[in-house]
C-alpha cells in the first residue's frame, strides 16, 4: 500500500557491516518528518548483545521548508561469528505506522 502524501517515512543503517568478535558499532533508526509514540521495540539476537545509546534529534528550516528527524542510537556488541539480520523495526506516530528496511551485520572470529 503506497504511503500517504506526508506520510513519515525511517531507515535503519549500520556504522559498520563487518566487525570481529569483541567489537561493537552502532545501529542508527533515523526517523524522518514524524515523532514515534515509542522508541522501536530492539529484540536482543542471540550472539549478539544490542544496548540503547539513547536519541538525538535534528529540526532544519531551509528556504522555508522545514524538517525534522529523530535518531534512536544503539550498540552493536559482537558476542559471536556468524551472518544476522537486524529489522526491521516497526514505528508508529499517531496513527501511522511505518517499518525500516533490514539491515545485515557479519561478525568474523576474532583472530589470536
Amino acid at each position: 500500500m503506497p504511503a500517504a502524501a506526508g506520510a513519515f517515512t525511517a531507515e535503519a543503517r549500520l556504522d559498520q557491516d563487518t566487525i570481529v568478535v569483541g567489537e561493537m558499532t552502532r545501529l542508527a533508526i533515523t526517523v524522518f518528518d514524524a515523532r514515534p509514540n515509542n522508541p522501536p521495540e530492539i529484540e536482543q539476537v542471540a550472539g549478539l548483545q544490542i544496548r540503547n545509546l539513547g536519541t538525538s534529534q535534528q529540526f532544519q528550516i531551509v528556504n522555508g521548508q522545514t524538517s525534522s528527524s529523530i535518531v534512536y542510537n544503539y550498540s552493536v556488541l559482537a558476542l559471536e561469528p556468524g551472518e544476522y539480520t537486524l529489522g526491521p523495526f516497526k514505528l508508529v506516530a499517531k496513527k501511522e505506522e511505518v517499518m525500516t528496511n533490514t539491515v545485515k551485520l557479519t561478525v568474523r572470529p576474532a583472530t589470536g
